[in-house]
């Protein structure tokens, strides 16, 4: 096991809150955490349906209550119009950050008014102890800003650990959907098209009822996919390292069809 780092995590969280004074409650003075409990992946159900094509033979049909076969594990709770917001709770918990993965990580306190606040930098190995309160919720980053997870302080989730199985699960996956919007059940089914510009393939995915992720189709470089669904249905585009590239709330009334590029 390599050395752990040994700089006192708790000057970097006083510096961080001393920087939001008008952010803190008396009783809430530390830099919040996370926790590295896995949340159960949650079943998805399935949506939009497929068009005749060979290609999209295999999505899944829209609007069933059928749970989905691929599920997505969930991140942390959402506030404040779909952002992620820690609460200003006063009991303390000691936490611990670490990194078991290859590359650097970056960790992020998710602040009372929704933006990324400070925290810990980890070099690969590293590992270091904090304070915290119930409910506060932490972003961790990864090469190129990656999102990798968001993990919500508990006393059962004292622990927040990033390893390479959770860096290759991102690349299988996407990064995790935080946006806290969710594919509401309508009627009125219409076809929509998407259509990738980049020269690499893309992985499309449905985000459900639930706000859960589905995986539906890889469209290839230069590619399109035309997709029966509903109105305000939310489809997300990732990268083939799970990057997200692109989400939109698809209607009817909207100019077609739906473009995936750099811009």
């Amino acid at each position: 096991m390599r050395m752990t780092s040994t700089s006192p995590f708790a000057l970097l969280a006083l510096s961080v809150l001393l920087a939001c004074p008008a952010c803190q409650p008396a009783a809430n003075t530390d830099v919040p955490v996370t926790s590295a409990n896995e949340l159960a992946a949650n079943a998805d159900e399935p949506v939009a349906n497929a068009d005749e094509s060979a290609a999209n033979a295999d999505a899944p049909a829209a609007n069933t209550d059928e749970p989905a076969a691929n599920a997505h594990e969930p991140v942390a709770d959402a506030g404040k119009g779909g952002k992620l917001c820690s609460p200003r709770t006063s009991e303390k918990l000691a936490v611990e950050f670490i990194n078991n993965s290859s590359q650097s990580v970056n960790f992020h306190w998710m602040e009372f008014d929704c933006t990324e606040g400070g925290g810990p930098s980890l070099a690969p190995g590293q590992r270091e102890k904090a304070v915290t309160h119930p409910g506060h919720i932490f972003l961790a980053r990864g090469e190129g800003d990656q999102v990798l997870r968001t993990f919500t302080a508990s006393a059962d989730a004292q622990t927040f650990v990033v390893d390479d199985a959770l860096i290759a699960r991102i690349a299988k996956e996407g990064e995790p959907y935080t946006e806290g919007n969710c594919s509401p059940k309508t009627e009125g089914r219409f076809n929509v098209e998407f259509i990738n510009h980049l020269n690499e393939p893309v992985r499309m995915q449905w985000i459900g009822f639930d706000c859960t992720v589905r995986m539906l189709r890889t469209v290839p470089a230069n590619g399109k996919t035309r997709e029966m669904t509903y109105p305000g249905h939310i489809f997300r585009f990732v990268d083939s390292v799970g990057r997200q590239l692109a989400t939109f709330d698809v209607s009817p009334d909207d100019e077609q069809p739906y473009h995936v590029s750099d811009d």
